[in-house]
């Protein structure tokens, strides 16, 4: 079953879809491999479209490619984005240091798109997890050996072998199917930036049986 979604696209994807466009071509021009990773993969896969109440775009790259990708600050800035470093705060990782950089991000205005790190070897390269990550959100060697396409909202993006395997690790066994019920810091981007776009609450309750419209009217009456 493929789900196609009723509800209409929240007013700011275009931007997290710019941002998307842009640092594909950026990347092919600089030949950096990246792919479709996280809730962004999980919507090409589920019906070529972003999810209609996720807040940012998902992408991942090597590890090692992470300096060739900050030495393009200029370019990107040039085209009105901020790339920034994430940084890991205190007593948020498991493995990783406070103060080590664990990822990095793109960003326009309030708007942005995560870029993660994929490592090949666990055992030598630094694993970057925090205490809400697990060792299933980096893509199995295998996986990337080899990179295929995917279709996303019209365009074809880089996507790993097998991503339905690592979607159902991450996500779960039913994840293409029935989607999972969003946390509220993807709702406070409707309540600020689309506060009339009840269709994504009606969406997310039509498909997970949840009551999420109520919970979040409740909110914007606080």
């Amino acid at each position: 079953m493929i789900l196609k979604y009723s509800g209409e696209k929240l007013p700011f994807h275009k931007h997290l879809l710019q941002m998307l466009s842009l640092t594909s071509s950026i990347f092919k021009k600089h030949q950096i491999p990246y792919w479709l990773f996280g809730g962004t993969l999980l919507g090409a896969v589920r019906n070529g479209s972003i999810i209609p109440w996720d807040h940012d775009i998902d992408i991942e790259i090597f590890y090692v490619d992470r300096h060739r990708v900050h030495a393009l600050l200029e370019e990107f800035a040039k085209n009105g984005f901020q790339l920034r470093k994430n940084i890991m705060p205190e007593g948020r990782s498991q493995v990783a240091k406070p103060g080590e950089w664990v990822a990095s991000s793109l960003w326009f205005e309030d708007f942005h798109m995560c870029i993660f790190f994929a490592y090949w070897n666990f055992e030598e390269e630094p694993k970057y997890l925090t205490k809400n990550h697990r060792l299933a959100w980096y893509f199995a060697p295998p996986e990337l050996d080899k990179l295929t396409e995917i279709e996303f909202e019209n365009e074809v993006y880089p996507c790993p072998s097998n991503p339905k395997g690592w979607l159902t690790r991450v996500y779960g066994s039913n994840c293409i199917e029935v989607p999972a019920i969003q946390p509220y810091g993807n709702m406070n981007y409707v309540r600020k930036y689309a506060p009339n776009n009840i269709d994504i609450l009606k969406e997310i309750d039509t498909n997970t049986g949840s009551n999420y419209e109520a919970k979040y009217k409740r909110r914007l009456e606080k």
